[in-house]
């Protein structure tokens, strides 16, 4: 969440229950967050015009929508799972994702660069 990573790698079940977490705490907050400047009076609605930027570019940082979907390795084809709850746009992102993934030919040289590790433990 603070850039520390960029790719995540586990197995299927630990990776969903733990981004399924983050998502749902991450909209937990901007429900609350929400929430305490409608009903925070006139010095939270304030407070917020001067925040709006900011809070956009949270909100922003946190949707999921733009970035696609999960990739999936160990398949002989580029798979990504896109969420449940994906929308148009959340698609169009996977398909470009997946059109990156063929352009770039990230399976055949992920292989490749598998198999060089696989045998340097040999």
């Amino acid at each position: 969440m603070n850039g520390v990573a960029d790719v995540v790698v586990a197995d299927g079940f630990t990776g969903n229950a733990v981004l399924k977490s983050i998502e749902g705490t991450a909209l937990g907050i901007m429900s609350q967050l929400k929430s305490a400047i409608e009903g925070g009076g006139l010095q939270s609605k304030i407070g917020y015009l001067f925040m709006k930027n900011s809070l956009r570019t949270l909100k922003k940082s946190l949707d999921y929508s733009d970035a696609g979907g999960a990739v999936l390795f160990g398949l002989n084809a580029p798979v990504v799972k896109a969420h449940g709850s994906s929308d148009a746009k959340t698609i169009f992102a996977t398909i470009r994702q997946i059109r990156t993934m063929l352009d770039s030919d990230v399976v055949a040289k992920s292989v490749e660069k598998f198999s060089q590790m696989e045998v340097k433990l040999d």
